[in-house]
């Protein structure tokens, strides 16, 4: 198989003589994704939890979003779709939706007792993960992956500075 090389991607643009799909960037990033997403929802399953679910525990108990409008840009979904994500998580016990006293128009998410005690629970699930996931990688694979994607991520964001790219 050909490597990718910018001087491949030139000389073989989309189209009928294009390599197999399934050896383009986008293809593989995607693979990779859906790969992992399925992983951590079969592992978080015991837990009563989604991979969705999990992110939205994650923002919340580290501080990334607090809100319905923080988590929709956390997870870049549509507020339907975070509305119906938080109906679900908030039956399970582990979410509450909470008027924000300063500013009554907003409603702030907050982890119940439930959410906080399966916080730990979740990350040894999620690192077990990603541990299975990089099983085979060496300290400087794991470097040169991260260093990668976060610059493939600046750069689909059309941003410079990598730092605003979270981890």
């Amino acid at each position: 198989m050909e490597p990718l090389t910018r001087q491949t991607m030139q000389q073989r643009p989309f189209g009928a003589d294009t390599p197999l799909l399934r050896e383009r960037l986008g293809y593989l990033l995607n693979a990779a994704r859906n790969a992992m997403l399925t992983a951590l929802d079969d592992e978080l399953v015991p837990l009563g939890v989604t991979a969705a679910q999990f992110i939205i525990v994650l923002g919340v108990s580290h501080h990334e979003a607090h809100t319905p409008s923080e988590l929709c840009r956390l997870l870049a979904c549509d507020s339907g779709a975070m509305t119906r994500l938080l109906d679900r998580i908030e039956a399970k016990g582990i979410v509450r939706r909470v008027r924000n006293l300063e500013d009554r128009r907003t409603i702030r998410i907050e982890l119940t007792d439930k959410g906080r005690a399966l916080h730990p629970h979740i990350m040894h699930a999620v690192t077990r993960v990603h541990e299975r996931l990089v099983q085979d990688f060496t300290d400087t694979d794991l470097e040169q992956l991260h260093d990668g994607l976060r610059r493939l991520a600046a750069n689909a964001a059309g941003r410079q500075n990598l730092a605003r790219i979270p981890d």
